[in-house]
């Protein structure tokens, strides 16, 4: 199982390099930094996909089948615990809900949202050659502990989590994690496959 601190000072960063349903190609390059404070969880993806996908325009729409980023975060983790799946393409339209399995799972709406900021850009490499978009996730603890009780986001606190990108309608489908995924086939709802994050 993954594990990686979270600093409240400076970054950590993780690569989603798990791409076992597409051995050949893979997965665009895909990094994500991240860091906290005493508000607030910040990430950012960063994915080598010089013509990405965009189809979907509007909340909660299968973004998934665009070129997507996703963040699964169980903040009390434990069996049957629920978890939420931030699920955002590359012009940084959301698909979030919530549950404690794939099947039943309920999507929030946008008056749900307060707590979140996501912020879609995109940048080139230093040679100013390669094309990289981005997503920046702002979370709010506050709202991750309205939506979780039990959550307390203090030093040492663990959260079960996973990263992915994919892209089911891309002209290369892929799906690529961080921790490892167990299924023979591509399923991202299993958080006996999330890894941790613990809060420093």
């Amino acid at each position: 199982m993954n594990r990686i601190l979270i600093p409240s000072k400076g970054e950590a960063t993780l690569s989603i390099q798990d791409c076992r349903w597409l051995a050949e190609q893979g997965c665009p390059e895909t990094a994500v930094r991240m860091h906290h404070d005493l508000s607030h969880l910040y990430l950012r993806f960063r994915v080598l996909e010089s013509d990405p996908r965009i189809t979907c325009t509007r909340l909660n729409e299968p973004v998934y089948t665009d070129s997507c980023v996703e963040f699964f975060v169980q903040p009390v983790p434990g069996p049957d615990a629920a978890y939420l799946n931030f699920e955002m393409n590359a012009a940084g339209v959301l698909l979030l809900g919530k549950g404690t399995q794939r099947e039943n799972r309920r999507l929030l709406a946008e008056t749900e949202m307060e707590g979140i900021i996501i912020t879609p850009g995109h940048d080139l490499d230093e040679a100013g050659h390669a094309m990289f978009w981005r997503i920046d996730l702002t979370i709010s603890f506050k709202w991750l502990m309205a939506q979780v009780p039990g959550f307390v986001p203090a030093a040492g606190a663990i959260l079960g989590a996973n990263f992915y990108k994919c892209g089911d309608l891309t002209p290369v489908p892929h799906y690529g994690s961080w921790n490892p995924m167990t299924a023979p086939v591509p399923d991202f709802h299993r958080p006996m496959d999330f890894g941790e994050l613990v809060l420093e």
